[in-house]
């Protein structure tokens, strides 16, 4: 399972799962990575792993694993101080290794004091350990890499979240592929007034660079006895595959759902989408849509 800032992936039972209901619609671009391993063969799979407590805050789980003729040592620990919800740090690491050499390791580091937490992990990979698929990205096999993301509320109603990831790859042809991902948000959540949030985001990848912008207001407030909940997103998709091939996607979209004070509920929705290619509009498309309860 991969979690997101507005997003869980379940890649076990298939659920992409968007937390937020605005930041999505019919054009939006979605790319979901995974990967499959298809074995001809079955393999009996031995595997034992206590679980050893020392104290209070530190968890350690050495193991040993068989799977076909191939032996692998492994270990897991946990490492906490604090669990209050103004104060904690834990450190997770793992790693292991094959009777062949190979190895992989992973370590996991989540920490928050009072307005500030960060969660950071580091993972890698030789290239010639069986890791059932997890290693498996877009641009080949994963060697190393590593995710650091933070999150501070500085003021009152006030978030900001940043995000920036970084990944090496190596391809069929064993060329090195690096994959960058960078975002930021700042979330205004004052549920008494407008609130909503700013998102920034980029990825350089090996074949496109994309850059992203969201921004999202609501304002929920009654009048003479009615409920009235206003929703507008408005988003801008750039992606550059090179100096003469680029496209460019702008989007808005406003929703407005209403209850009066007798029984009579509705929702008025309109959605404007302009695709570009190389500058030059490619399609314009707009929805008007209502319900009335």
């Amino acid at each position: 399972m991969t979690r997101g800032p507005d997003y869980i992936v379940d890649y076990t039972s298939g659920i992409l799962l968007f937390l937020n209901e605005d930041i999505i619609s019919g054009f939006s671009e979605i790319e979901v990575q995974y990967s499959s391993v298809e074995r001809d063969r079955e393999d009996i799979f031995y595997s034992a792993q206590p679980n050893i407590s020392i104290g209070e805050h530190i968890n350690i789980a050495p193991g040993f694993s068989v799977v076909d003729e191939e032996k692998i040592a492994h270990v897991s620990a946990k490492m906490q101080a604090g669990s209050s919800n103004e104060k904690s740090i834990k450190f997770i690491p793992q790693a292991a290794i094959s009777d062949q050499k190979a190895w992989a390791h992973n370590y996991s580091l989540i920490a928050n004091y009072k307005i500030l937490s960060i969660n950071t992990e580091y993972c890698g990979f030789s290239d010639d350990f069986e890791s059932f698929g997890a290693n498996e990205k877009k641009y080949g096999k994963l060697q190393h890499g590593a995710t650091a993301s933070a999150s501070i509320e500085p003021f009152s109603y006030v978030r900001l979240d940043g995000q920036f990831k970084r990944e090496y790859q190596i391809d069929s042809l064993n060329e090195q592929k690096i994959a960058q991902y960078s975002q930021g948000k700042i979330n205004y959540l004052n549920q008494g007034f407008i609130n909503g949030y700013i998102f920034l985001g980029k990825d350089d990848l090996p074949d496109y660079e994309k850059k992203r912008i969201r921004v999202s207001a609501k304002y929920n407030f009654q009048i003479l006895k009615s409920s009235i909940k206003l929703n507008s997103i408005v988003r801008n998709i750039n992606v550059k595959y090179s100096e003469n091939n680029k496209s460019r996607i702008i989007e808005y979209v406003i929703n407005a759902n209403f209850s009066l004070s007798f029984p009579l509920q509705g929702n008025i929705y309109f959605r404007n989408n302009n695709s570009y290619d190389n500058d030059l509009k490619q399609k314009n498309e707009q929805e008007i849509r209502g319900t009335l309860n």
